[in-house]
């Protein structure tokens, strides 16, 4: 049981590119121009990113619990369309590897 836990924190990331593709007609490339495409993949990669840290635990350093929590939030607001959804997203996932990369140097875990 274990396995298959750790086996789908791993591979979330596979599971949710089907429902951005229902969710974002645009990456389909139907009724829309290039740019909208570009900024709906760059979201959803940093959305994807977001989920997969957050699920796994760590980035630079471990996670507790509030940080994982907010990190997959963040992730999902990036995987729903909308700029409202997008700014909201952006702003945790950088806050927070931001707020990784601080930790993990304050405590002595990245070189200088």
């Amino acid at each position: 049981m274990k396995t298959a836990f750790n086996a789908t924190r791993l591979a979330i990331a596979a599971f949710i590119v089907p429902y951005i593709f229902a969710m974002s007609p645009e990456m389909l490339f139907i009724d829309t121009v290039w740019y909208e495409v570009v900024l709906i993949c760059i979201t959803a990669m940093i959305g994807i990113f977001g989920v997969a840290a957050g699920l796994s635990g760590f980035f630079y350093c471990t996670m507790n619990w509030a940080v994982r929590g907010l990190l997959v939030a963040g992730g999902l607001t990036l995987l729903v369309p909308g700029t409202f959804t997008d700014v909201i997203g952006l702003v945790l996932v950088f806050g927070l590897c931001f707020y990784q990369y601080a930790t993990a140097k304050k405590a002595g875990l990245l070189e200088a």
